[in-house]
């Protein structure tokens, strides 16, 4: 990892972003380090710290994915779902 010096938040942020443009991403350490431009033992301990915080997560081929949008939607249509719930009673639906 010699010669390589990058903020870890921004780049977490920069990886995180990378997955929410392209939903269904799913990329192998070496992939990912390419795609970033980024050394393969760096690359990993990051995307490995994303898996650690919940944020990515591990196909059984070892695989980075996008695991968190799943959350996100789950809580957005339990919220939908809730709301369209009380506009029914309300209109007597």
């Amino acid at each position: 990892m010699t010669g390589q010096v990058i903020d870890d938040s921004a780049l977490r942020l920069r990886i995180l972003g990378e997955y929410r443009e392209m939903p269904g991403l799913r990329l192998s350490a070496d992939q990912a380090a390419r795609l970033l431009g980024l050394q393969p033992e760096f690359c990993v301990a990051t995307l490995d710290g994303l898996v650690a915080d919940g944020r990515l997560g591990r196909s059984a081929r070892g695989e980075y994915l996008h695991v968190w949008r799943r959350r996100i939607h789950t809580a957005v249509t339990r919220g939908a779902l809730k709301e369209n719930a009380g506009i029914k009673a309300a209109s007597g639906r």
